[in-house]
């Protein structure tokens, strides 16, 4: 008995130390790693950061706001991934652990236009055949997004798209109708429609994968209100609302929700999660 004991060990030792029995012994842990990372059939967030269309001023603010939604999206342990339009420099990779998302928000840099920019941008003369800075601001964050969207939803319908977004003032339908705006608007028309166009094809990506929108306006609320207002395009025109119209829209024609605030987050992660899983 002892004899066959000890010829046992020394069998368990000679396949410990043969390279095949290590490399079963990686694959074997591997798998075993594979199998806790994805686990039962979650939710995909996609986050995706408009450095176009936030204010530098705003950087710490929309960080800690970005940090609260990714606490909240944690908590459920679902797959998240971070793509942005402009210095952020996020690639749309998938954030596997706490310190990759940390990282990907210390990244996080505001390049948008004050609102009297974006009204002088509109209104001044340019020369002929120049663009206008809010258009292809516009057009970048536009398509930059489609594209994103189309290369990574998943099909099973379980994905969430998070537009992090002041908005822009060029997806309303009745800017430069209005005949208070006046020729230089009327003139936008072929310009805003391209914008438009764009609008739908995000919407329309999104739809056919079911996927909603949560708009989200890092702003809080209160503070918000206190800004002093900026310059409108025309009495009957208030830039804001505008802005706000184009992260509605979006949110709205998905079946999503417009999100104003931080402390909007949670409850916003619960309704779109639940309408993803069911």
């Amino acid at each position: 008995m002892r004899t066959s004991f000890t010829a046992m060990a020394l069998v368990a030792v000679v396949l410990a130390r043969s390279p095949t029995a290590g490399a079963r012994r990686v694959v074997a842990a591997e798998a075993s790693s594979t199998a806790t990372q994805t686990g039962p059939p979650g939710v995909r967030w996609l986050v995706f950061i408009d450095d176009l269309h936030l204010r530098f001023v705003r950087t710490g603010t929309i960080r800690t706001a970005v940090r609260r939604l990714l606490d909240g999206i944690d908590a459920y342990g679902d797959a998240v991934a971070m793509r942005s339009d402009g210095p952020s420099g996020l690639e749309g990779k998938t954030l596997i652990d706490r310190p990759r998302q940390l990282d990907a928000i210390t990244r996080i840099t505001g390049k948008g236009l004050r609102d009297d920019d974006v009204v002088q941008s509109w209104l001044a003369p340019r020369p002929p055949g120049a663009g206008r800075e809010v258009i292809y601001r516009a057009t970048v964050a536009l398509t930059t997004l489609r594209d994103w969207l189309d290369a990574t939803v998943d099909p099973r319908g379980r994905t969430v798209l998070v537009i992090v977004s002041e908005g822009v003032a060029v997806a309303a339908d009745q800017l430069g109708d209005a005949p208070t705006l006046g020729p230089p608007l009327v003139r936008m028309g072929p310009e805003r429609d391209a914008v438009r166009t764009l609008v739908a094809e995000v919407i329309a990506a999104a739809q056919a994968t079911q996927t909603p929108v949560m708009a989200f306006d890092a702003r809080d609320p209160g503070l918000l209100a206190a800004d002093p207002p900026p310059a409108n395009l025309a009495a009957d025109v208030d830039l804001r609302t505008l802005k706000r119209r184009s992260l509605d829209e979006l949110a709205s024609a998905t079946g999503g929700a417009f999100v104003q605030g931080p402390s909007a987050v949670p409850g916003a992660i619960t309704r779109l999660r639940t309408s993803v899983v069911r």
